[in-house]
């Protein structure tokens, strides 16, 4: 049964991995727009917060938390923050899929499992995901070389970076840089043919 915030998901599975890339898609909007505090950037904010509590309203409806349920889903959150805030702090190194099953004290075969039920995606997913992030908010933000930026984001190689860049962000990271951050992003991909944490 898919879960956020202790609510049952209304739909099918597909639909829930769909919600779930929704609600983080509004989450890094919010990230971004914080970091960035461009002009305008309070009002975006109070946007996009107003569009993620419309999406729970109508998308995660409220039921009964079963005795000790709320406990479980306690520990799962206190598991993945944990590993969250490892993949944070870590991301410009590299980063095995081992790492962060040692982060979370689970078995590597378990976290696996564990990730993509708690964010609707792989754990390669997520971190390319916050990679690409990272690498447009220094590609707006900064003069640094693409080249110098991909290293930054724990991109071993320049070719690799491109492709993820793309894949992610709907065009090169020259391009998203030549149109002043605003990429053609064709919305979160929840997974993509890159292994590894280069």
């Amino acid at each position: 049964q898919q879960l956020v915030f202790g609510r049952k998901i209304r739909g099918s599975p597909d639909g829930a991995g769909d919600l779930h890339r929704r609600l983080e898609n509004i989450i890094l909007d919010l990230r971004s727009e914080y970091l960035g505090k461009s002009d305008g950037y309070r009002l975006a904010i109070k946007s996009r917060l107003y569009e993620l509590a419309l999406l729970l309203l109508r998308e995660v409806p409220a039921r009964q938390v079963l005795p000790g349920e709320l406990e479980r889903q306690r520990s799962r959150n206190e598991i993945l923050e944990r590993v969250l805030s490892f993949v944070n702090e870590r991301y410009p190194e590299e980063i095995t899929l081992d790492d962060a099953a040692a982060a979370a004290n689970l078995s590597r075969f378990y976290f696996s499992r564990f990730f993509r039920a708690q964010t609707g995606q792989s754990f390669h997913g997520y971190l390319c995901r916050l990679r690409v992030s990272r690498a447009e908010e220094l590609l707006a933000g900064t003069e640094d070389t693409v080249t110098d930026i991909a290293y930054r984001c724990g991109f071993e190689s320049l070719k690799t970076f491109n492709r993820v860049f793309r894949t992610y962000a709907g065009t090169s990271p020259s391009g998203f840089r030549a149109g002043d951050g605003r990429g053609s992003r064709r919305g979160p991909v929840a997974e993509m043919p890159y292994s590894g944490a280069s």
